[in-house]
C-alpha cells in the first residue's frame, strides 16, 4: 500500500513544519561528536537535513520509494545511507543504532 506521502514527497515536505533548534541543541549536547544515527521512517528531508548538518552520520530506513528516492536526491552525502525498506525489515549492524 502506498501512502499519499509517499507520491507526493514534494508537496508532503513543503507542508511539513521545521524542528526548533533548541531540540537539537538539546539532542547533540547528549549524543557524541559526529554520530552514527538510525532515522526510522524519516520522509522528508527535516530532520535529516538538520542530523547532517551536525556531522552526524545516517542511516534512513524509509520504506516509501518516492520519499526514499527523494532524500537520495536532495541530500545526497557520502554521510547518508537511505535504506528503501521498513525499519523492521531491516537488516542493520549494532553501530547503526545511537
Amino acid at each position: 500500500m502506498t501512502s499519499w506521502f509517499d507520491e507526493s514527497p514534494e508537496i508532503y515536505e513543503r507542508a511539513r513544519p521545521v524542528y526548533p533548534e533548541q531540540l537539537w541543541d538539546d539532542l547533540f549536547a547528549r549524543l557524541p561528536s559526529s554520530p552514527l544515527v538510525l532515522e526510522i521512517g524519516p520522509a522528508t528531508v527535516k530532520a535529516t537535513r538538520a542530523l547532517l548538518s551536525r556531522r552526524a552520520s545516517v542511516v534512513a530506513c524509509e520504506p516509501g520509494r518516492n520519499l526514499a528516492s527523494y532524500l537520495r536526491t536532495n541530500l545526497g552525502t557520502t554521510s547518508l545511507e537511505v535504506r528503501n525498506e521498513t525499519f523492521e525489515a531491516a537488516t542493520l549492524d549494532r553501530k547503526s543504532v545511537v
